[in-house]
C-alpha cells in the first residue's frame, strides 16, 4: 500500500477479501471488516514505535475487536502467526491490492516478486483449507 491512497487501498482490500471469503465459504463480513482495518496502525506509527501491523492489532484488541479480526490485522505482514483463514486472506488481499500494476510507483522486478509472494500465499491458504477439511 506504499504510495497508494490509504482509504482506496483499504476499500479495495476489503472488496477482494470479501470475494476470497465467499469462495472459501467464510463469513464475508468478518473478512471485509478485517481487511478494511488491516492498516489502521499506520495512523498511529507517528506516536508509537513499532510495526503498523502490531500497533493496529494491539489497538483493535484494546477496543474490543474480535480476535479473528485483530489477528488478521497483526498477521498481514507476518508479525503474528496466521491463526485463522481470515488472517491468510487479509494478507492475500493486501498483497493483491498493493501488487496490481499501477497501484504503486515501482519497477517491474518488484511486481514479479509480488506475484511470487501471492503464489506462496495461495499455497498456504490451500494447505489451511485442506487441513480444515480433514477435521
Amino acid at each position: 500500500s506504499y504510495s497508494q491512497n490509504q482509504w482506496k487501498h483499504a476499500v479495495e482490500s476489503a472488496f477482494l477479501c470479501g470475494m476470497l471469503a465467499a469462495e472459501l465459504r467464510l463469513d464475508m463480513k468478518i473478512a471485509r471488516r478485517a481487511a478494511l482495518m488491516h492498516d489502521i496502525g499506520k495512523s498511529l506509527t507517528h506516536a508509537i514505535d513499532g510495526s503498523h501491523a502490531v500497533i493496529g492489532a494491539d489497538y483493535a484488541r484494546r477496543l474490543g475487536e474480535t480476535e479473528l479480526v485483530a489477528n488478521a490485522i497483526g498477521a498481514h505482514h507476518l508479525d503474528e502467526p496466521f491463526n485463522s483463514p481470515y488472517a491468510l486472506i487479509v494478507a492475500a488481499s493486501d498483497a493483491m491490492s498493493g501488487g496490481r500494476p499501477g497501484a504503486r510507483h515501482e519497477q517491474e522486478g518488484s511486481h514479479i516478486q509480488r506475484i511470487d509472494d501471492l503464489a506462496l500465499l495461495e499455497q498456504r491458504i490451500n494447505q489451511f483449507v485442506a487441513e480444515e477439511k480433514k477435521r
